[in-house]
């Protein structure tokens, strides 16, 4: 598997080139590039990220299998540091493996398993392997066997995220939610490593070093760049800014439909047909009539050509001939295919948040995308939006291409909008085409209608399929309508196939009705299994029979597996019962664990406020890094008159609730001076909450141009409910005309909780209501 890491070359490894100013060159001595197609790379200036990189690779040079992933934003240096990192082991005979051919999920899949010793697992933007909804925990847990079996060493595997996506796969679920990461949150339990922003002086010192030893490239970088970010400006990311919003009007249209492209979902390889022919209704009629009859060449010559260097905001990719091993889907030849730069992908996120492609983007993606995955991301961001008639065409082409979760999908929406017979008809070809969830709906329906019989038919053919769920299911919809018997006998039958989440529920059953022996061998049974919550329960039974030390050891092992939500509960309990010595521990243990609210959850039941114990709990929570914590000891502060630093907590509870800083506006008056300054400087920051209360105050002022730009700039920043508060204060005064219009701005966005009774036949593309169309 791969190449000698000697033969590699660090572009082909994603390595960001670095524009050359001036004709600038690297030093002598400091050049790059083995394989001798590539340009040189700057000098490296080595941070403390790398430090721990070293390690790694060291133990792993020595023997020792190892994984670190890098956490930054885009153009901090994350893949340069891992190169870096990695030719050590070049001398060595050591091979990197980078999968990303037909897919990178679908590659690494196919291909974990031939992994040999003395090998690098190259996964640069490791969301794109994570993420993919069949494939994302399979990787994860193949990651952990390579990693784990002695007879596969050593091997080094290491990984580029984005701060927002170590964010979720590291946030753990709590025991009643449906867990999507749960083992790739075991992989990634201590192996992640921050990766700074900017340059601190050190660093800074050891550039200039290395730029007056001749390097001229990052000399210009030091030149330029501003507080410290180096690495944005190796990047490129001034100059590919700059491209953007100089663009030609189809240029620029090209990159508004990549960018719509890749916040949906789309993989990273873009087909230049699909962009060429998207692009078209971003364009204005003047724009659209005057552009030259050749204008996709020349507007992809313009973003494709280098400038300064190796930069450009489109990079071509190569593509390459299909090659499959039996089961992968074939995504068909799409010709020519390239990349957005990663900074322009980052700023379109930011930019775009509150548009809705035009129906040219909708048409392309029907006529010139053949990835299920791509199509069905697409149809779940059109149904978010309203779009319905396209979400509908594209789940189904989703489910022809394959994908039967689509088909399933496509029969929801068909139910929404009021067809029950098409729907059904939708449901039993997905449960055809292997969809679970399309057989647990059906199955709920024969419940429900009074075909007990026919529901218990189905459900034991699922079973026999080797789905027990389905029995799983039907057990409690019996046991609600208070069929004990039955229930408890399905329960049984669909435990004794030995999935884990049938056990789990026979468990559950078994303990309710008080028969605890049986209930915890049944938990760790589940739990032996892989059932995450089996872990939780059990260790709940234990601590209220009394086996407290039993219900501790067992959290505490849960805790290091990724779940320290166990040991911020059992603190809870600890503490209802009077015993908060115990529970103060259990909670510290359980934020040192992961769960940053586990002291703001005890602090908070013990009438915040009253005590200086619950007081010091909050701030301790505070100090962790809970956000809840910060946000409630903010009027506390307010109150006793310590307003600076409940300023610095509302600044800090802002970073991740959208009203933290807004709320205490309020409690200063948000419409006196100190209040509306408070909302001014989080408005500069771009905090949405700010930028709500602004329009709020605006709109009350008699402005409503300017209260509905703020609630743009608000939605366009993340918050959900700026454009729906405005939207109502209309309506409630008679404006329907105006009304109308914002909640069609919010449809834009992807929130539209009310838009199907709003639009019962959902939105066109370009934002009015849909007439009745075929649902075929």
């Amino acid at each position: 598997m791969g190449r000698p890491i000697l033969e590699c070359d660090p572009y082909d490894l994603e390595v960001k080139p670095a524009p050359s100013a001036g004709g600038g060159r690297p030093a002598a001595g400091l050049v790059l590039g083995s394989s001798g197609r590539s340009p040189s790379l700057p000098g490296y200036v080595r941070r403390d990220h790398d430090h721990e990189l070293a390690q790694v690779v060291r133990a792993a040079a020595g023997g020792a299998s190892g994984l670190l992933f890098l956490v930054g934003s885009s153009s901090t240096g994350k893949t340069r540091a891992c190169w870096e990192a990695v030719r050590s082991l070049g001398p060595s005979g050591w091979r990197l493996w980078h999968p990303f051919d037909p897919s990178r999920a679908e590659a690494a899949v196919a291909g974990l398993s031939n992994v040999e010793p003395c090998t690098v697992v190259w996964l640069n933007d490791a969301q794109d392997y994570f993420d993919h909804s069949r494939h994302g925990e399979t990787i994860a847990a193949a990651l952990h066997t390579l990693l784990t079996d002695p007879g596969r060493g050593p091997v080094l595997v290491l990984g580029t995220l984005w701060p927002k996506d170590a964010d979720r796969y590291c946030a753990p679920a709590r025991p009643e939610e449906h867990d999507d990461h749960a083992r790739v949150r075991e992989l990634l339990a201590g192996r992640l490593v921050t990766v700074s922003e900017t340059f601190d002086e050190s660093a800074l010192g050891s550039a200039r070093a290395i730029a007056e030893a001749g390097d001229e490239v990052l000399a210009g970088a030091l030149s330029r760049a501003a507080n410290g970010r180096v690495t944005q400006d190796l990047g490129g990311v001034p100059e590919l800014l700059r491209r953007y919003r100089n663009a030609t009007p189809g240029a620029k249209a090209l990159l508004h439909a990549a960018m719509d492209a890749r916040r949906f979902g789309v993989q990273r390889h873009l087909p230049v047909a699909f962009l060429t022919e998207a692009a078209d209704d971003y364009l204005t009629e003047h724009e659209y009539d005057t552009l030259p009859p050749d204008w996709p060449h020349s507007a992809l010559d313009e973003l494709t050509r280098p400038a300064h260097g190796y930069l450009s905001p489109l990079q071509p990719a190569r593509s390459r001939p299909a090659r499959h091993l039996p089961g992968l889907h074939d995504s068909g030849g799409e010709g020519a295919v390239v990349r957005l730069a990663d900074y322009l992908e980052q700023h379109g996120r930011a930019v775009r948040a509150a548009s809705c492609p035009p129906g040219s983007f909708w048409q392309a993606a029907s006529t010139r995308l053949t990835r299920p995955e791509d199509l069905d991301s697409l149809a779940s961001a059109a149904h978010l939006r309203a779009r319905y008639q396209w979400a509908y065409h594209l789940y189904q082409q989703a489910a022809d291409a394959g994908l039967a979760e689509a088909r399933s999908r496509a029969a929801g929406l068909r139910r929404q909008l009021g067809d029950q017979a098409g729907a059904e008809t939708l449901y039993r070809q997905a449960a055809d085409e292997g969809e679970p969830s399309a057989w647990d709906i059906l199955i709920a329906w024969r419940e429900e209608s009074g075909d007990h019989d026919g529901a218990h038919s189905m459900a034991m053919r699922r079973a026999e399929a080797g789905d027990p769920h389905s029995l799983t299911l039907l057990a409690d919809m019996r046991k609600a309508a208070g069929k004990l018997d039955e229930a408890d006998r399905l329960y049984r039958h669909a435990a004794d196939t030995g999935n884990p989440d049938a056990v789990y529920a026979l468990a559950q059953q078994l303990e309710a009705a008080g028969n605890l022996s049986e209930a915890e061998a049944l938990y760790r049974r589940a739990g032996d299994g892989g059932h995450v919550r089996a872990w939780y329960a059990l260790a709940m039974l234990l601590d209220a029979a009394g086996r407290t030390d039993q219900a501790e050891a067992l959290a505490r092992r849960t805790a290091k597996a990724g779940r320290p939500f166990v040991l911020g509960d059992l603190a809870v309990l600890r503490a209802a019962a009077g015993d908060l010595a115990s529970a103060v521990q259990l909670a510290r243990e359980a934020a040192q664990a992961g769960h940053r609210h586990a002291l703001f959850e005890l602090a908070h039941m013990q009438h915040p406020f009253e005590d200086s114990t619950s007081i010091k709990l909050m701030e301790e929570a505070a100090k962790a890094g809970s956000s809840f914590a910060q946000m409630a000891l903010v009027p506390l502060l307010e109150t006793a008159g310590r307003k600076e630093a409940a300023e610095a907590y509302a600044w800090q509870a802002g970073k991740e609730l959208e009203h933290a800083l807004s709320t205490l506006a309020q409690l200063r008056g948000a419409s006196s001076p100190e209040g509306e300054a408070l909302l001014r400087r989080g408005a500069d920051a771009n905090d949405p909450g700010c930028l709500h209360q602004l329009a709020l105050l605006a709109e009350k002022a008699g402005h409503p141009e300017d209260a509905e730009f703020l609630a743009r700039r608000s939605a366009d920043a993340g918050g959900q409910y700026a454009l729906i508060a405005l939207a109502e204060i209309r309506a409630a005064a008679g404006d329907a005309h105006g009304a109308e219009r914002l909640y069609r701005q919010a449809a834009d966005t992807g929130w539209v909780w009310s838009g199907f009774e709003r639009w019962p036949h959902g939105l066109d593309p370009d934002g009015t209501p849909s007439h009745p169309w075929p649902l075929t």
